[in-house]
């Protein structure tokens, strides 16, 4: 029989990967005594050893992990509300520079000559004095009264006092025959047949010039722009506009009349220009509208057998035309005139150049016999009443006319009924109203302040 030998199978061992050196020799080393680590924070995430395989279905978080994820979302959502916070904060701190922006563009417009000019007027004007005050010319020739401000102009001076007595503003001159005119912001003051002429506002001078030919008028407007008429080597006479940093925008040569004056409107875009001539004795005068666009005039008015003596801007649109027997409102645009004609001869005229304007005349050969007619800026006649004795001068405030008459002002309703009255001195010229129911009252000497006292006063 054959021999069978029995087989000995022995288990196969499986190799076991090859372990480090350091961890064998570690094995055949003491054994050293394993310390067991606690799990981190995200050890709930890990899968133990001894968990059985996932199901497809997803396990429930134990609370540690809620509590985690719910903290990590708080922490995301707080990253998130500072970036939109700071993108809140950006917006609104942009808005508030546009917005700031548009303001101060919106005021520069508004000020009549820009924002930094109209500061330092104001700055300028800060103050306080008392009254009287004492006028450094020795003859008063004119005063206007704009912003609460005086605008004083004598034979040597031109000066500026606020309505509380401080003097803001002097420059002395030299001219024979000084003119002043006014804007909302700056004077205006040239020597009549003379060539020189300066412009100045509350703080300082801000232009000289000497012209070739003599100056017969000028004008300023609202915004600075001023014009200047003359005579012409080449022609009867010339008109030059100028903006209000004296750059030259407009000239217009006038070949066989003269200028009378001139006018402008509040923005400085249009210009008026009167003009006379005469044929055979008898007056022929014409008022030209300009709008720089050509040298052709865009408008003509005419006034057969009348010296036109003045034209003056009564308000950003509109100016006056002043003649014997005329007190007339004329649009700078369309040239549309709104008439008004007098039988009594035309002696005062006075504006504010923004709400009215106003004028006495009196009857021929009798100056004690007048007319007193005042106008709103349209030139719609909002008064006219007789008034008896010699005006020296009136002005307009808060629907009260102010006559200057024979050592005292008068004070009067629209309906020429009597609002009061209060003496003053003799020598007074001009007056002005910077309050309801009281002037200031100019003389060749100095400024008093007037309280007109009302009827009921005067009857207590």
């Amino acid at each position: 029989m054959p021999r069978y030998e029995k087989k000995n199978f022995k288990k196969r061992k499986i190799a076991k990967p090859k372990r480090p050196v350091e961890q064998q020799h570690a094995e055949d080393s003491e054994p050293v005594e394993q310390i067991q680590m606690k799990p981190s924070r995200d050890s709930s995430r890990s899968r133990p050893a001894t968990e059985p395989k996932r199901s497809s279905s997803r396990p429930k978080r134990t609370p540690a992990a809620k509590k985690a994820a719910q903290k990590g979302g708080e922490n995301l959502r707080v990253v998130m509300g500072r970036k939109a916070a700071r993108r809140k904060k950006w917006i609104i701190s942009l808005t508030s520079i546009a917005l700031l922006f548009v303001l101060l563009i919106g005021v520069s417009f508004l000020t009549p000559t820009g924002l930094m000019e109209y500061l330092r007027n104001q700055i300028a004007a800060f103050g306080s004095g008392e009254f009287p005050v004492d006028l450094s010319g020795g003859e008063t020739m004119d005063a206007y009264l704009v912003g609460g401000n005086v605008f004083v102009l004598s034979d040597t001076h031109a000066e500026v006092y606020n309505d509380a007595g401080k003097q803001i503003f002097s420059r002395q001159h030299a001219f024979v025959k000084p003119v002043m005119r006014v804007s909302a912001a700056r004077g205006m003051v040239y020597d009549q047949n003379g060539t020189d002429l300066y412009i100045f506002n509350l703080a300082s001078v801000l232009t000289e010039k000497e012209f070739e030919n003599p100056i017969l008028s000028g004008a300023i407007a609202r915004n600075g722009t001023y014009a200047v008429a003359t005579r012409s080597q080449d022609y009867a006479a010339q008109v030059e506009v100028f903006d209000r940093n004296d750059r030259s925008i407009f000239t217009w040569y006038s070949p066989t009349e003269l200028i009378s004056d001139v006018a402008l409107s509040g923005d400085g875009k249009r210009l008026a220009v009167s003009v006379l001539s005469a044929n055979a004795g008898t007056f022929l005068s014409k008022v030209y509208l300009f709008n720089y666009r050509s040298a052709a005039p865009s408008a003509t008015v005419t006034y057969e057998g009348e010296a036109v003596l003045r034209l003056e801007a009564v308000s950003n649109n509109r100016f006056a035309v002043i003649s014997e027997n005329h007190i007339d409102s004329i649009s700078f645009q369309s040239g549309q005139r709104v008439e008004h004609q007098t039988d009594y001869a035309v002696q005062l005229f006075r504006t504010d150049g923004k709400s009215w304007f106003a004028a006495a005349a009196s009857r021929t050969g009798n100056k004690n016999d007048n007319q007193i007619i005042v106008f709103n800026d349209s030139g719609e006649q909002i008064a006219n009443f007789d008034f008896l004795g010699t005006i020296t001068d009136l002005t307009v405030r808060n629907k009260t006319v102010y006559v200057l008459s024979d050592g005292s002002v008068s004070a009067f309703h629209l309906d020429g009924s009597g609002a009061g009255s209060s003496a003053c001195s003799f020598s007074v010229s001009r007056i002005v109203s910077p309050a309801t129911q009281a002037v200031l009252a100019l003389s060749d000497q100095n400024i008093t302040r007037v309280e007109i006292l009302n009827e009921k006063t005067e009857g207590q």
